[in-house]
């Protein structure tokens, strides 16, 4: 039996907290770009569920991340990509390293710093990780955990 709701709304939510705090480290640089509604529930207080929509035609930009310097500043675009269908996107860069994966979408920047360390053996399956977006201009990537 497959348990999948409880569990994926709260490490949806961790994701978000975690990109604030410090570098979302990834063994492959493709997901699902998403925007995320909070709603707050109108019978308990503190309680909210999400409505997700997959963006697609959104660029997606991948810029080297230096040691103490804001994002993008003096870097050069490494790579760029445009979102398709269901809000996917995939990087090509097969190069290891520390990158801001910036996006632009409804008029705001996000931004989330990644370290990308790839591996021989992927095990990462892109339709269950990607980047997250927020009305408040938050990034965060999440990942999806199915339990069997």
């Amino acid at each position: 039996m497959k348990v999948t709701l409880p569990f994926l709304v709260l490490l949806l939510m961790l994701p978000m907290v975690q990109a604030q705090q410090g570098v979302r480290e990834v063994d492959r640089l493709c997901g699902r770009l998403q925007y995320i509604r909070r709603i707050p529930d109108h019978q308990y207080a503190n309680v909210l569920s999400e409505e997700r929509k997959p963006l697609r035609g959104v660029n997606l930009v991948l810029c080297e991340r230096r040691q103490n310097e804001p994002c993008c500043k003096g870097a050069s675009a490494m790579e760029t990509v445009r979102t398709r269908r269901g809000g996917r996107f995939d990087f090509r860069n097969k190069r290891a390293g520390d990158f801001w994966l910036v996006a632009n979408w409804s008029g705001r920047d996000y931004r989330i710093p990644v370290t990308y360390k790839p591996v021989k053996e992927l095990t990462t399956v892109c339709s269950e990780q990607g980047l997250d977006l927020d009305d408040e201009a938050n990034a965060g990537w999440s990942v999806a955990i199915t339990l069997e």
